[in-house]
């Protein structure tokens, strides 16, 4: 199953994975998924750019681009699919 879904990517070195998750959270995202060099923050497609913007006064722009995905669930795990660019 595929669900449509609001990515906004963030360098790793702006945040903590801590501190990511909880700015996230406030800002409205449903997950964040901190891995190789990015924080992932996936929100709903409604909700995507109220958390772009609260994100960005938090830690200011972002040098990675946000994207509309179409996101693959399997047991709970959220696998990146197909994606494309948005801004």
């Amino acid at each position: 199953m595929f669900d449509h879904v609001g990515s906004i990517s963030y360098d790793r070195k702006i945040a903590t994975d801590d501190a990511m998750l909880e700015a996230a959270i406030e800002a409205g995202a449903d997950d964040v998924v901190s891995d190789g060099d990015e924080h992932e923050i996936i929100t709903s497609i409604e909700s995507l750019r109220d958390a772009q913007k609260a994100l960005e006064a938090k830690f200011g722009e972002r040098t990675r681009r946000d994207r509309l995905a179409g996101a693959e669930h399997d047991f709970g795990r959220t696998t990146r699919s197909a994606r494309r660019s948005c801004g």
